[in-house]
């Protein structure tokens, strides 16, 4: 992850766009803090499928270790997926106005 300054981010807006959408991230700090991220929307949903993927082999581990054929309710895990996906957003929308 590339860190860059506040006033530097302000005058490569563009360029830094642009290599966001190439999968670039990039945090941006003021007076040396970090407080803020520019990543491509793709790497996100990347991260999402990501962590789904590795929640629904733990699911699928966990009952052939308990030796039992794994069934999956799609429906509720697309739900508890979304539910998480709020809470996280609750959760940073909290910490931005702390």
């Amino acid at each position: 992850m590339t860190r860059i300054g506040a006033y530097e981010a302000k005058t490569r807006l563009s360029e830094i766009l642009d290599r966001a959408e190439k999968g670039e991230e990039f945090e941006i700090t003021k007076n040396g803090r970090a407080v803020a991220r520019i990543v491509g929307l793709a790497s996100e949903r990347r991260r999402a499928a990501l962590a789904a993927a590795a929640r629904m082999l733990a699911r699928l581990d966990d009952a052939e270790r308990d030796g039992q054929t794994a069934k999956i309710d799609w429906d509720e895990f697309k739900r508890e997926m979304i539910e998480e996906e709020e809470a996280e957003l609750d959760a940073k929308l909290n910490s931005w106005r702390s």
